[in-house]
């Protein structure tokens, strides 16, 4: 028989509750969502007392270090530390997160918590709520009312909440969200003070690297894609991480006209490519079709190749993509 969600959820803090070593994870590529909600649970592990370790798989990009203890996500994690529990938040497959110290099948349990439509329900508890809009509100409702939420966990809640929501501007943005908001406010969080440092906190080589990535952007009316490219020089010409592009995908998805917005960033590797929709392309397909994953509204993939025969596949499965309206 199938469980339900709240069901599953109180399996979920009843493990938390009752096992004491845990492992936190999230995706690859993490951003505010992925951070927020690793943070938010691995402060409400430490407070019950258990043994955690968090981590991410790269630097912890700089518009979140402002959040509590966020120096544990870069911790070295101790692989003689043997966790029973395995929490992976914000992923839809096992293949998309950070790597971990110990192999799945060493894990007593495995927690899925997620809100991606095409997770591939890889947990031994799979609480996947794809109504959600961010995996950091389906944690907020799983504690609200059943454990004490603090300030340093609000604060890590509500900013992936403001992260993927697009700062509540998003078509995923619901009444639950503004309640998860106006409760963690109540709690003592500060909007301006998350606004400031995730989206005015930006280092002063930013202007030259969005200069460049603008005036490389390209409209195909015919697709309604508009792409523009970032390279590894342009990061390491300013010493920028990964991170400061995000903000560019903004400029270009608010051109009149344009269905999906694609920025391409260069890395050792290839391209890891950031897409977003305005609505009427249903873009996490598109990824998926890549190998990627995400949302309706923001996905990604990476691609090992020439940029060139990476633009003319996607634009032909934009067009084999039905339109979302």
């Amino acid at each position: 028989m199938n469980q339900s969600l709240t069901e599953i959820g109180e399996e979920v803090l009843k493990i938390m509750k009752e096992e004491d070593r845990f492992q936190v994870v999230t995706h690859v590529f993490p951003d505010g969502d992925g951070i927020g909600s690793s943070l938010a649970t691995y402060k409400l592990l430490k407070n019950l007392g258990k043994k955690v370790q968090v981590h991410i798989d790269s630097t912890v990009p700089y518009q979140y270090q402002f959040l509590p203890q966020a120096q544990v996500l870069t911790e070295r994690v101790l692989p003689e530390v043997r966790a029973r529990v395995l929490i992976v938040l914000d992923s839809s497959d096992l293949a998309r997160i950070a790597p971990c110290t110990q192999e799945m099948e060493e894990f007593e349990y495995i927690i899925n918590v997620d809100h991606h439509h095409h997770n591939s329900q890889f947990g031994h508890l799979n609480m996947v709520d794809p109504g959600a809009s961010s995996t950091t509100e389906m944690l907020f409702y799983l504690f609200w009312e059943k454990v004490e939420i603090d300030y340093d966990m609000a604060l890590c809640l509500y900013t992936g909440l403001v992260f993927d929501t697009g700062r509540f501007q998003y078509a995923n943005t619901t009444q639950r969200s503004h309640h998860m908001a106006s409760h963690l406010i109540g709690l003592g969080v500060n909007p301006n003070y998350v606004f400031r440092n995730v989206y005015e906190n930006q280092p002063p080589g930013v202007l030259d690297l969005y200069a460049r990535a603008l005036q490389r952007a390209h409209f195909h009316r015919d697709t309604g894609l508009i792409h523009s490219y970032v390279k590894l020089q342009d990061l390491q010409d300013h010493s920028l991480s990964f991170s400061v592009s995000e903000r560019v995908i903004d400029f270009l998805r608010s051109v009149r006209g344009v269905t999906v917005a694609a920025v391409f960033k260069e890395y050792e590797k290839g391209y890891r490519i950031s897409l977003r929709s305005t609505g009427d392309q249903d873009v996490s397909k598109i990824a998926l079709s890549f190998g990627g994953g995400g949302h309706p509204m923001a996905a990604g993939f990476e691609w090992h190749g020439e940029m060139a025969a990476c633009l003319m596949r996607l634009q032909q499965e934009i067009q084999r993509q039905p339109k979302s309206k």
